[in-house]
C-alpha cells in the first residue's frame, strides 16, 4: 500500500467520522456484547481498508483526485464547473465503495446466520 496524500486522508477521515456517528446512534438503540461489537468493527475496518485500495476503484479515485486538483489549480477560487465535476466523481467513487461495503456486509451477515443456525442444530454433548 502506498502513502496517502492529504486529500485521501481528508476523505477517509470524513467517511469514518460519519460511520462513527452512525454507530453511536445504533448502539443506543440496540446493545450488543462488547466482544461482538469489537469483532464487527474489526471486520468493517478490514473490509474498508481492502476496498479503499481495490485496484478496480483506482481509476475512479485517480479521476476524482485530478478533478479535485483542477478545482484549485485555476486562479479563480470559486470555479463552479470544476467543483461540480469533482463532486460528481467524488460521489460516484464513494458510491462504489459503499456498495462494496454493503455487499460484503450482507455476505458476512449471511455467513454469521448460517454459522449460528448450524451451531444450534448440532447435537450438544451430554455431561
Amino acid at each position: 500500500m502506498g502513502r496517502l496524500d492529504d486529500y485521501e486522508l481528508a476523505m477517509m477521515e470524513e467517511r469514518y467520522e460519519v460511520k462513527a456517528d452512525n454507530c453511536e446512534k445504533e448502539e443506543k438503540a440496540l446493545e450488543w456484547p462488547s466482544w461482538f461489537q469489537s469483532a464487527i468493527q474489526e471486520r468493517l475496518n478490514d473490509v474498508s481498508a481492502r476496498i479503499q485500495f481495490d485496484p478496480s476503484i483506482s481509476p475512479y479515485r485517480a479521476e476524482e483526485k485530478r478533478a479535485f486538483e483542477a478545482m484549485f489549480a485555476s486562479a479563480v477560487a470559486a470555479n463552479i464547473l470544476e467543483f461540480a465535476e469533482w463532486e460528481d466523481k467524488h460521489h460516484y467513487r464513494q458510491g462504489l465503495e459503499n456498495e462494496r461495503l454493503y455487499l460484503q456486509g450482507m455476505r458476512d451477515g449471511a455467513r454469521l446466520v448460517m454459522a449460528l443456525l448450524s451451531d444450534s442444530r448440532s447435537p450438544t454433548p451430554e455431561r
